[in-house]
């Protein structure tokens, strides 16, 4: 029982060392603008154990190798792992601007703009932040509000209590859209220019071409030569496997 005891607990060494060398080694060679073989310690790093910051510093190194769709994929994946990641939201903010690419088409109302803009402003963890303090208020106003007498006073403290209150819903409801745009919904993004056929099959008839670097919802239907898409138009269609990196859960743990 011992000899067994003593195997795992070297093996656990073994294995926490390696992971420290590979992540010394990544970061040694960032920080000498190697970057590509940086990427590559970084990717051996992912093989022992996928974490938000790798990704985030797989991105990076991409991003400087001029590389910006695989950038963004990485990006993606870092937030997908952890939604609160502010660097990477506006790292991936970033280079999607230097690519062109836009999240939705067609023009949009000022007040959706500016409520997407509202939205991006703060990452969910920040929102989550504001909900809890917003809360915080609504009970310190509304106990002052129980407590005093004076009319006008109560006015007051009740006024305070109620936006407080609505406060916290609206930063809750922000939270929650910030998170579920990353960990609930599947995606893609295009590595390459990407033409969009109508069926699984080159012989359809194309949709639309797709920049390098698009980020696209993934549907449930897709294998290894085929993935099922959602245009930003709405309309579903089909792209070649090897033409996009997917941001899925389970296809990261792989």
């Amino acid at each position: 029982m011992t000899r067994i005891l003593t195997s795992l607990l070297l093996f656990t060494f073994s294995h926490i060392s390696l992971l420290a060398v590979q992540t010394t080694k990544a970061d040694s060679l960032y920080s000498l603008q190697e970057y590509q073989e940086a990427g590559r310690a970084y990717e051996d790093q992912l093989a022992e154990g996928i974490h938000a910051e790798t990704f985030f510093n797989l991105g990076n190194c991409y991003y400087y190798m001029d590389d910006t769709p695989r950038a963004i994929l990485n990006y993606m994946k870092a937030l997908k792992m952890e939604p609160g990641h502010t660097e990477a939201q506006e790292n991936l903010q970033l280079c999607l601007e230097k690519a062109g690419i836009t999240t939705s088409e067609g023009e949009e109302m000022f007040y959706t703009t500016m409520t997407k803009s509202l939205l991006r402003s703060k990452n969910a963890n920040e929102w989550g932040t504001l909900g809890i303090g917003a809360f915080a208020m609504f009970v310190i106003f509304i106990t002052l509000y129980l407590l005093l007498r004076r009319p006008l006073y109560k006015k007051v403290t009740f006024f305070i209590a109620i936006i407080s209150l609505l406060g916290t819903i609206a930063f809750n409801i922000f939270a929650f859209i910030n998170k579920q745009r990353f960990t609930e919904v599947e995606h893609v993004v295009s590595l390459s220019p990407a033409p969009v056929y109508e069926t699984a099959s080159t012989t359809g008839e194309v949709l639309i071409e797709v920049p390098a670097g698009s980020i696209l919802k993934l549907n449930d239907a897709y294998d290894n030569q085929w993935v099922n898409i959602t245009l930003t138009d709405g309309r579903e269609g089909w792209c070649e496997r090897q033409k996009v990196g997917l941001v899925s859960l389970e296809e990261i743990a792989q």
